[in-house]
């Protein structure tokens, strides 16, 4: 079969947006500027600002911003998995390139949000309740290279409740097609394999191929 590899990609792409139920959106955030950028700061007294909505963008060069919203939590979700799901920018790969944020709930520090890590678990407790999330964003540098401004999308938030099941569908799918992904050509090559369903050869030990294939899941060997 043709581009399999692709259509696999390409179905576990749409089951994401299937992860998760009952989506509440937040539409927008009351912004207000932290001048003095201290470490360790709390959320400052002052709420209202000016407002950004979604699809708005933000702009700064280590510059930090405070988003303030308030989000009522229905109390039908006691007992689901309620998460938070939040896109404002672009992170970096390290160094100091791209934006980071730190959450805090009911002016209590809580996670850290960027674009490697967007979802928030919050405890089943807070159904029921209205919640204020701040968000302390910082805008980043350039990385290196010459002093620019960085600019990011406020591009999603809401609050809804985990498919557990879908999720679990969604990451098995990806390790199963990530995990054995350059192991078939070890396969070909009768070389050991480390992949997901047991041992696919009965070749040699490779010990190179030991130390280069590690995907995380269990290595199968011959005896």
């Amino acid at each position: 079969m043709f581009w399999t590899e692709e259509k696999l990609q390409a179905r576990i792409a749409e089951l994401d947006q299937f992860r998760y139920r009952h989506l509440i959106p937040i539409h927008e955030f009351a912004s207000v500027p932290d001048e003095k950028g201290e470490i360790g700061t709390y959320p400052p007294e002052q709420r209202e600002g000016k407002t950004l909505k979604i699809g708005d963008y933000w702009r700064g060069r280590d510059q930090y911003l405070w988003l303030f919203a308030n989000i009522k939590i229905p109390s039908e979700w006691i007992g689901k998995e309620i998460v938070g799901i939040f896109d404002f920018g672009k992170t970096g790969e390290g160094n100091n390139s791209g934006f980071e944020s730190l959450l805090f709930v009911n002016n209590s520090p809580y996670q850290g949000v960027d674009s490697n890590h967007k979802e928030v678990f919050l405890p089943d407790e807070f159904a029921g309740k209205t919640l204020e999330l701040a968000f302390r964003l910082w805008s980043g540098l350039e990385g290196g290279g010459e002093p620019a401004i960085q600019e990011h999308k406020i591009k999603y938030a809401a609050i809804g409740c985990l498919d557990e099941d879908t999720d679990d569908l969604y990451w098995t799918s990806k390790a199963i097609k990530l995990s054995p992904y350059n192991c078939v050509k070890r396969e070909i090559e009768k070389e050991p394999c480390c992949f997901p369903f047991g041992r696919i050869n009965s070749g040699q030990t490779n010990t190179k191929h030991k130390e280069e294939c590690n995907h995380g899941s269990i290595s199968y060997y011959p005896k």
